[in-house]
């Protein structure tokens, strides 16, 4: 009972950290992100703040992915790799409903492929704030282990 409701946890804690993530862009879109396309738009191109509409917002978003990651595996001691997935199908789901309130991506032609491909962005900041945090830990226990050992 107690892997469930952390999975819920996780999963609420991935959808407020995209609602704060698009909250910034949303707040400095046109200082911080719009002035940085990808390569090969033109000038004129102005995308609405999104996670993924800037090379900026995409470092900002996976950047935030991995510390929420990195932070929940060191406070979780068993189902770390449930909780991680419950906070990335959080931010997922956050992800799906901000792209349908958001009249660009949602007539786009990508719109169909866009949770894929945002699926595939934002799964690699979680697996390797996960995996560090677990090596963190690993490390700290066997560094621990040796430091308390009795010598012979």
């Amino acid at each position: 009972m107690r892997n469930v409701r952390n999975g819920i946890v996780a999963f609420v804690a991935g959808v407020v950290l995209a609602a704060i993530l698009h909250m910034h862009f949303v707040a400095t879109w046109s200082r911080s992100y719009a002035p940085y396309h990808w390569p090969g738009y033109s000038e004129s191109y102005h995308p609405e703040p999104f996670f993924a509409n800037s090379p900026r917002s995409l470092t900002v978003t996976r950047f935030a992915l991995a510390i929420a990651a990195f932070l929940g595996t060191l406070a979780e001691t068993k189902s770390k790799w449930l909780l991680m997935l419950s906070l990335w199908g959080g931010v997922m789901a956050a992800f799906i409903v901000i792209m349908q309130m958001n009249a660009e991506m949602r007539e786009s032609n990508l719109a169909a492929l866009a949770p894929f491909l945002f699926a595939v962005l934002t799964v690699v900041p979680v697996v390797v704030g996960c995996v560090a945090a677990s090596l963190l830990q690993w490390g700290w226990q066997r560094g621990s282990h040796y430091l308390t050992a009795k010598s012979p």
